[in-house]
């Protein structure tokens, strides 16, 4: 029972970071520039589809042939890796301007 509990709370919080790096990811890279509504929409969908394929890559290897087990797993492995360099990048920028605002790097501009 404790090895079950253990593994649903493994669960929640990496689905918990899944989805809240992705809703971070949208909410910064998308919706806060501003585009248009037919972009965001299309970005959106993009972000959401991605995420979906890492989702979905495991489920192709098995059940699928294996040429669209690779289909599947070659866009999941670069939004992995994209999104984590992304995540990392983005994060880094607002430690820095949290950093130079506190510092009153208001004249900066920033």
């Amino acid at each position: 029972m404790k090895r079950i509990v253990l593994g649903l709370v493994f669960l929640s919080i990496a689905a918990t970071v899944f989805v809240g790096g992705h809703l971070y990811l949208a909410q910064r890279l998308v919706i806060d520039p501003g585009f248009p509504p037919a972009v965001e929409r299309g970005l959106l969908a993009l972000i959401w589809l991605l995420a979906a394929a890492i989702f979905a890559e495991p489920i192709a290897q098995r059940l699928a042939p294996q040429a669209v087990a690779r289909a599947v797993a070659w866009p999941a492995a670069v939004w992995m890796g994209v999104a984590f360099l992304l995540l990392v990048a983005l994060g880094a920028s607002e430690l820095l301007t949290g950093l130079i605002g506190a510092a009153g790097g208001s004249e900066l501009g920033v």
